[in-house]
C-alpha cells in the first residue's frame, strides 16, 4: 500500500507565476536576514532626514520649518529602536516564527510609506524633489512581499499621491512650499498633477513588474534548491520507502506550486504502473486503479522516450487512460517524468495543476532532477526492503530448523543418560569414557539449538510475553542468587550496589529479555574471571535511563577482538582456552538490548578484565 496525502489535507500554495503563500517565502534564508538588514537601513535612513533637513535649510534661499523632518527623523529613529527589540526576539524565538518575520515586514515597509508621505507633502507634495524614494519604496516591498500584497502597496502609493495632489489643488491641504529653484512655488495645478501621476504610474508599475519577477525568479529557485537538498538527504536519512516518496511528494507540491503530486512505481510483471505515494489528490481519484503501459497511452510513451511530457487535458483526451476521472479531479494539466533506474525505469513520477498550461520547460527540468534524486532514495528504500524481508525468512527458517533439531537432540540426550544409569548393562571404562563425551557433545548441541532458536524468535519479532513495566533491581537480585553458588566455588567476591533511586525505576520489556540480558552479563563475568577475582555489578538511575554496569578481573578482551565481539558464532582467541561456547550470548544479547531501545557497550583490556554496560529508558512504573 502507498502513502496518498488527499486534497483536503494539502496546505495552500500558490499558483504558477504566483506568490500569496508566506511559508516558502519566511524559509529563504535572504528573507530571514532582511529584516535586520532593514533595520540597519533605517538607522541611515533617519539620521539622514535630519542631516538633510539641517543641510537645506543652510542651502535653500528661502528658509523653511525644520520641525516637521525632525520629527519625522526622531519618529524614524525610535520606531527602529522598537522594531530592533522586535527582529532580536524572533531570531531568539524556538520553533517557527515566519508568521511573526511576515508580520514584521508589512510593518516595515507600512512604517516607512507613512513616514515618507509625511516627508513628500512637507517637501512640496508633487513637486517634491523626495519623490524619487518612493521608486525604492515599491522595489523594497517587491522584494519582501508577496506579489498581491507588493501590488496592492504599488496601487495604494499612487493612489495616496494622487490625492495628496487633489487636496492640495482644492486647498484641503496646505501646499507645503519648499524653494528649490527660486524664493516663490506656486502651487501644482491639475496637468502637472495629472502629467506626474502619469508617470508615477508608469515608473511604479513598471519597477513593481521587473522587480516582482526577478523575486519570484529567486525565491522559486531558493524553493527548488531547498527541495532538491531535500531530497538528496532522504537518498541518506532514511530507508523507508513510504517516508520517502510522501516527503518527495510534498516538497514537489509546495516548490511547484501543483495542486497535487504522485508516484507509480513499476510492477513486477512490467506491465503497470501501481499508485505507491500520492500528495494532494481525491480518495476518489486515487480509486482509478494502476496504469496499464499500453501503446498509445502517454504513460507508455514516457516510459519508453524518459523524455518529460505536458498534458493538457482538454486537448490530450485520447493519451489518457482515466480522462473523466481526471476531468472530474479538476485537473487541467499533467507533467510526467519517469523515474530512472540503475538498471531499468522504475516508474513514474507527476505533477498536476488545476490551471491550463500550468508547467513550463523549468519545471520539467526541476521536476526531472527531483525524480532523479529519487530514484535513488527508491532504489536503496526497495533494496533494504528486501534485504529485511530476505533476514526475516532467513530467521523463520533457522528457527524452524532448530526448532526440529531439538526434538532429536532431546531423544539422543535421555538415550546417554539411560546407558551411563546402566540400565542397557554394565558398561567398561573406555566404554563409559566414550559416552560421556557423546553426552557433553549433545549438551554443547543443546546449547547451540537452544540459542539458534532464541535468536531467531528475537530477529522474527516473535515474543510470546507481553512487555510490561520491570524492575531492574529486583532482575539483578533474582540474577545474583542464581548465579552466586558458582561466584561462592570459584571464591570470587560477587558485589551488587544500586543507587538511590533505582528500586522504583521501571523498563518496559518482558521477564524472560530483561534476565536474559543481565543473567548473560553476569554469568559471562564470572565464568571468564579466575578463582579469587572480583565482579561489581552497579545498577544507576539517570533522567530517562537505568544503566547497569558489569565490572571484572577476568581475562579480558583482546584489542583485535573488540570490533567483532557481538559477530555471530565469534569468540575471542583467549575465550576458546577457558569454556566452551556456542558465540551467541553477546549477540542475543545486543539483539534483546536493541529490541528493549537501550545500548549496549564495552570497555576491555587482556589481563585486566572487562567493563560491560547495558543502558535501557526508564517508563512509568
Amino acid at each position: 500500500m502507498g502513502v496518498h496525502v488527499p486534497a483536503r489535507h494539502v496546505t495552500p500554495v500558490a499558483p504558477q507565476g504566483d506568490d500569496d503563500t508566506w511559508l516558502p517565502l519566511m524559509r529563504s534564508r535572504e528573507f530571514v536576514a532582511s529584516g535586520r538588514w532593514l533595520v540597519n537601513l533605517r538607522w541611515l535612513a533617519g539620521v539622514g532626514v535630519i542631516a538633510g533637513c539641517w543641510l537645506a535649510r543652510a542651502v535653500l534661499p528661502t528658509p523653511f520649518s525644520a520641525t516637521p523632518f525632525v520629527a519625522v527623523g526622531a519618529a524614524i529613529l525610535a520606531g527602529n529602536s522598537l522594531l530592533l527589540l522586535v527582529v532580536r526576539r524572533i531570531e531568539a524565538a524556538a520553533g517557527d516564527s515566519s508568521r511573526a518575520r511576515a508580520w514584521l515586514a508589512r510593518a516595515q515597509v507600512t512604517l516607512d510609506w507613512v513616514a515618507m508621505l509625511v516627508l513628500v507633502h512637507h517637501s512640496g507634495g508633487l513637486k517634491s524633489p523626495l519623490l524619487l524614494f518612493y521608486i525604492f519604496h515599491i522595489v523594497i516591498a517587491a522584494l519582501l512581499l508577496p506579489h498581491r500584497e507588493a501590488l496592492t502597496f504599488t496601487l495604494t502609493t499612487i493612489a495616496t499621491l494622487a490625492g495628496l495632489g487633489v487636496a492640495e489643488i482644492l486647498g484641503t491641504l496646505p501646499h507645503q512650499h519648499l524653494a528649490v529653484f527660486g524664493p516663490s512655488e506656486p502651487p501644482p495645478t491639475p496637468t502637472f498633477v495629472a502629467v506626474m501621476l502619469v508617470a508615477l504610474v508608469a515608473v511604479g508599475l513598471v519597477a513593481h513588474y521587473f522587480t516582482s519577477l526577478v523575486a519570484r525568479s529567486v525565491r522559486r529557485s531558493e524553493d527548488q534548491l531547498a527541495a532538491l537538498y531535500l531530497a538528496s538527504q532522504s537518498v541518506t536519512s532514511t530507508l523507508d520507502l513510504q517516508e520517502v516518496l510522501q516527503g518527495l511528494m510534498r516538497e514537489t507540491v509546495e516548490v511547484m506550486g501543483a495542486s497535487g503530486a504522485s508516484i507509480g512505481l513499476l510492477d513486477s510483471s512490467g506491465t503497470h504502473i501501481e499508485p505507491a505515494a500520492s500528495f494532494g489528490l481525491s480518495e476518489r481519484y486515487l480509486a482509478k486503479g494502476p496504469l496499464a503501459l499500453i501503446p498509445g497511452y502517454i504513460q507508455t510513451d514516457v516510459m519508453t522516450t524518459g523524455e518529460p511530457t505536458f498534458i493538457h487535458v482538454d486537448e490530450d483526451r485520447d493519451r489518457l487512460q482515466y480522462p473523466d476521472v481526471v476531468k472530474a479531479e479538476g485537473i487541467n494539466t499533467i507533467l510526467y517524468v519517469r523515474l530512472p533506474g540503475k538498471t531499468h525505469p522504475l516508474g513514474l513520477m507527476r505533477a498536476y495543476s488545476n490551471r491550463p498550461h500550468a508547467f513550463s520547460q523549468d519545471d520539467a527540468r526541476f521536476l526531472a532532477t527531483i525524480a532523479a534524486q529519487g530514484a535513488g532514495a527508491i532504489e536503496n528504500a526497495l533494496a533494504f526492503k528486501a534485504l529485511r524481508q530476505l533476514d526475516e525468512e532467513k530467521s523463520q527458517f533457522l528457527r524452524v530448523v532448530t526448532h526440529e533439531l531439538r526434538s532429536p537432540v532431546k531423544g539422543a540426550q535421555a538415550a546417554v543418560k539411560v546407558i551411563l544409569d546402566g540400565y542397557t548393562g554394565e558398561l567398561g571404562a573406555q566404554q563409559r569414557d566414550f559416552v560421556t563425551r557423546i553426552g557433553r557433545r549433545l549438551t554443547a548441541l543443546q546449547l547451540l539449538v537452544d540459542d539458534l532458536l532464541e535468536l531467531a524468535a528475537g530477529r522474527s519479532g516473535l515474543e510470546v510475553e507481553e512487555r510490561r513495566p520491570l524492575s531492574v533491581v529486583q532482575a539483578l537480585k533474582l540474577v545474583v542468587s542464581q548465579i552466586e553458588p558458582q561466584s561462592v566455588d570459584k571464591r570470587q567476591q560477587l558485589v551488587l550496589r544500586c543507587d538511590d533511586g533505582c528500586e522504583a525505576a521501571r523498563v518496559l520489556g518482558t521477564p524472560t529479555c530483561l534476565l536474559r540480558i543481565l543473567s548473560n552479563l553476569v554469568g559471562n563475568a564470572v565464568k571468564y574471571t579466575p578463582e579469587g577475582g572480583r565482579i561489581t555489578i552497579t545498577a544507576r538511575r539517570f533522567e530517562r535511563q537505568m544503566a547497569v554496569e558489569v565490572q571484572d578481573t577476568g581475562i579480558g578482551i583482546p584489542e583485535a577482538s573488540l570490533p567483532q565481539l557481538f559477530t555471530e558464532f565469534y569468540r575471542a582467541p583467549n575465550a576458546k582456552d577457558v569454556e566452551t561456547g556456542t558465540g551467541l550470548g553477546l549477540v542475543i544479547v545486543k539483539d534483546m538490548v536493541d529490541r528493549l531501545g537501550g545500548t549496549l557497550s564495552v570497555q576491555s583490556q587482556e589481563g585486566h578484565g572487562s567493563t560491560f554496560t547495558v543502558c535501557l529508558p526508564t517508563c512509568a512504573p
